[in-house]
């Protein structure tokens, strides 16, 4: 009979424990998670579509050397790569270019804007899909 009010005893502080480390954790979980969620002082307004086309043709001289005497360069649409606020834009860009041998070739680039300025130029790869894009004509000015 003892045995069975010790058990009791016991057991009554363990279950009490548990719903209070039960309670603790998912204040926990939501302190966590809170700060994940945007908070309406902490929304903003997408930035618009850069001049993403002015803004390459006045860079020019900047992404590629003057001895690759650039020509006929086409450009293609602008494309969001990031849905953030302060998102990355990219462009493909197409141009014909002078290389070490006096050679003309003709390469495809990707051109990455964020918040009105240019932050990388690689060259273009499949997952760009740049060979998908239409294009205009750079007009430099």
């Amino acid at each position: 009979m003892r045995c069975g009010v010790f058990f009791f005893d016991v057991r009554l502080p363990l279950v009490g424990a548990v719903l209070l480390l039960s309670a603790c954790s998912m204040g926990s979980i939501t302190d966590t998670i809170s700060p994940l969620l945007p908070h309406p002082e902490q929304v903003t307004t997408p930035e618009p579509e850069p001049a993403y086309r002015q803004l390459i043709a006045s860079h020019m001289g900047e992404l590629f050397a003057a001895s690759a005497e650039v020509q006929n360069a086409w450009i293609s649409n602008l494309r969001k790569v990031d849905p953030s606020p302060s998102a990355i834009w990219r462009v493909c860009l197409t141009a014909e270019m002078k290389v070490s041998d006096g050679s003309t070739i003709t390469r495809t680039y990707t051109i990455l804007i964020q918040r009105e300025q240019i932050i990388d130029r690689r060259g273009a790869t499949p997952s760009d899909k740049c060979d998908e894009e239409k294009y205009e004509p750079l007009r430099r000015g």
